[in-house]
């Protein structure tokens, strides 16, 4: 299963039993989440079990609403894994999408969250078997190749990417697929909403997402706040525009997780009036810097 950081924890000494099941994502997805999996072997993977049902070596947790961080695998050996277990990503939930508070903790407004729709996972230096019916790859793949969610508003007419309708993702050949999240800094970012957001790339393809889940619940109705952070599949060494539905904030963040060579990105935001900023930039987990200059 894919893994999803998150925000808080519980006190040391817990005051009431978790609520089930446990593996019940209950908090915002961590903004600086980061999974790096080396030398891990996944041996003797049929498509289906031994009962008779479905099974993948990798696919989300069912109620991961609003961010998988991206996910490195080095090393990776694959043997005796039937082409048709590699992975799925399933698709958002629909019944997240709620506008009434009391029908549902799990309320992601008038359109679903949008967090399964933006999975990345990376992979180098793989072996994989060869024979007939199980994963298998290429030379090239051997070296690098990813595999993402089934978005196909942006992938669907990238050259690099196979599509796996049946497994509800893309495999790419594409070292710079990555993730760029931002989020809003302002006082008000759980209670004033940008949602949805538009990123759009350099080709007009549009990428719309939502905002966090409403995780909170008051008894009986959820709590009316939720985070205004958006992570999205991007592509680094390219431009992209991010439209908000809304003013935006005065103080954000952004983040590009992608391979480390395959350089950054210009993003460009609509404002609806003439408005000065100072940027602050920093580069390999360093301190933060001011930009004097015109990086562009």
């Amino acid at each position: 299963m894919l893994v999803t950081a998150v925000t808080g924890s519980k006190s040391l000494h817990p005051t009431k039993k978790s609520e089930e099941p446990l593996s019940k994502i209950k908090s915002n997805g961590a903004f600086g989440g980061k999974v790096e999996v080396s030398d891990v072997t996944f041996k003797k993977f049929a498509d289906v079990t031994r009962c008779g049902r479905e099974q993948f070596v990798l696919e989300r947790n069912p109620t991961s609403a609003d961010y998988i961080p991206m996910h490195t695998f080095e090393r990776t050996t694959f043997e005796s894994v039937a082409d048709s277990a590699l992975a799925e990503i399933e698709k958002p939930n629909p019944d997240w999408a709620t506008t009434s508070p009391i029908e549902t903790a799990e309320n992601c407004g008038n359109i679903t969250c949008t967090g399964p729709e933006n999975v990345v996972l990376s992979f180098k230096n793989t072996v994989a078997s060869t024979e007939l019916g199980e994963f298998s790859l290429s030379s090239s793949q051997e070296t690098a190749f990813q595999i993402t969610s089934r978005n196909t508003d942006l992938l669907s007419g990238v050259g690099t990417c196979t599509d796996h309708p049946d497994q509800l993702s893309y495999r790419c050949e594409n070292t710079a697929l990555g993730i760029l999240i931002f989020e809003s800094l302002d006082p008000d970012n759980e209670d004033r909403d940008l949602q949805p957001v538009y990123m759009i790339d350099e080709n007009n393809n549009i990428n719309k997402i939502n905002s966090f889940m409403d995780h909170s619940w008051n008894g009986f109705y959820t709590s009316q706040k939720r985070l205004q952070r958006f992570p999205g599949l991007v592509q680094a060494g390219t431009n992209v525009t991010v439209q908000m539905n809304g003013t935006p904030p005065k103080d954000m963040r952004f983040a590009l997780k992608a391979g480390a060579n395959e350089g950054g990105m210009k993003v460009l935001i609509p404002f609806v009036g003439p408005v000065a900023f100072s940027v602050y930039a920093a580069e390999g987990g360093g301190e933060l810097e001011k930009v004097t200059a015109n990086p562009f």
